[in-house]
């Protein structure tokens, strides 16, 4: 093996300088095939009858393990492991810097961005965890392809960026890069021999407009963020002071809604379907509507969007599958006429993959007839996935459950 003469030099003189012992000295040492190993050392000076030093002795341990895991660690406190990408802590050193940077040129203008793919849940939950990982790197490659030298890019955590763009001196210089970076990601992804294509939006906050502080332009720029998806997605909005206010009551909306459930401010109602010739009712659609403790009567167009979002539209679609069944059973032992009851399964309950189990143990608790029972899905939902569509559709047909198809 072979040791660094200068590193030999600091080993002798740490030696002579602490009384002639030293502990935990760490070297980096080549082998003869060319790769190195780190090695501790622990070690005494030998001396001859004169005093002079006549050599060492000592151990020796092998701690090439324990120094790569050590560097690991301490890797993973700044990079994200998935993308190699600077998480959320280097990244926060970052702007710190910058701002600081900027703050003793006046003209200078830093843009954080808040960056979140459009609809990233889907892909994951319809093709797997695994292609959703293959997508994540591709996008954060893609980052470090488009953002300019200097500008730093993070993984913020699930399928949120952040992107820190310093030393800007026109809005127009920045507007640019944006809409780069959007029609660049429109381009495509080519995952395991899948070709995905995402969209993203982005939420833009500017020093010294926006705040002084890394904090408050986060803030600030994950408001212009939501306020992007709001208006449709794939497209960047700038701060404006407003934006913390609506996203303020969202974020009290979502809480309340969160709680909707349990306080039994959730009702469904039924709008019935009646055949011209006869009056006779032949079936009816059922209708989810808010009283919201606040509000009053809120319909499902102010708060549907937020449950997507959110995932809340889980529970409470299967909430609204339950009551519905319920209800309908109810009526059959009353002696109603037998008549259709249409519900409709949002694009999430339908990538549940216990979807159909799910609504087999419904119709099982309910005691109701799956004959009785119709979902509605949307075209879209249909499209995203075909094999898994058609394999859903079978088994509730097979269950004797009409299926219709919305928006066609």
């Amino acid at each position: 093996m072979y040791v660094d003469p200068s590193r030999r030099q600091t080993f002798i003189e740490l030696i002579q300088n602490q009384g002639g012992a030293v502990q935990g000295f760490e070297s980096q040492v080549y082998r003869k095939d060319g790769s190195t190993i780190w090695i501790s050392e622990n070690a005494r000076a030998l001396y001859d009858e004169q005093g002079n030093l006549a050599g060492f002795e000592g151990t020796v341990e092998d701690i090439t393990h324990r120094k790569r895991d050590r560097e690991m660690i301490e890797y993973m406190a700044y990079y994200d492991i998935l993308t190699e990408l600077p998480n959320r802590m280097l990244f926060n050193d970052r702007v710190t810097m910058s701002l600081a940077q900027a703050a003793r040129n006046s003209d200078e203008l830093v843009a954080v961005v808040f960056l979140d793919l459009d609809r990233f849940k889907l892909i994951n939950d319809s093709l797997g965890h695994s292609i959703g990982d293959r997508l994540l790197q591709n996008v954060a490659q893609l980052l470090r392809t488009v953002l300019r030298t200097g500008d730093t890019v993070s993984r913020w955590g699930g399928d949120e960026f952040t992107l820190l763009l310093p030393h800007l001196h026109r809005l127009e210089e920045l507007e640019g890069l944006l809409e780069r970076l959007i029609a660049t990601m429109a381009s495509g992804f080519e995952c395991d021999g899948q070709l995905l294509h995402v969209t993203c939006s982005l939420g833009v906050a500017i020093y010294p407009w926006d705040g002084h502080d890394g904090a408050t332009l986060l803030k600030n720029a994950d408001a212009a963020l939501y306020r992007a998806k709001e208006l449709g997605r794939n497209t960047y909005q700038f701060y404006a002071p407003a934006m913390n206010a609506h996203a303020s009551a969202r974020l009290a909306l979502e809480n309340d809604l969160r709680l909707a459930l349990s306080r039994g401010e959730l009702e469904v109602y039924f709008q019935p379907q009646v055949e011209i010739a006869t009056g006779k009712i032949v079936g009816a659609e059922t209708l989810l509507r808010w009283h919201h403790h606040e509000h009053g009567l809120m319909s499902p167009t102010e708060f549907i969007p937020l449950a997507e979002e959110t995932g809340l539209i889980i529970p409470i679609g299967e909430w609204v599958l339950e009551r519905s069944c319920a209800y309908a059973a109810l009526w059959q032992q009353q002696g109603l006429p037998e008549f259709r009851i249409a519900v409709n399964l949002s694009p999430k309950q339908f990538q549940q993959p216990d979807l159909v189990a799910r609504i087999e143990a419904v119709l099982q608790t309910t005691q109701l007839s799956a004959q009785t029972l119709e979902l509605e899905i949307t075209e879209s939902t249909a499209m995203q996935d075909i094999e898994r569509t058609r394999s859903i559709l079978d088994a509730l047909g097979h269950l004797g459950i009409a299926i219709a198809i919305d928006d066609f």
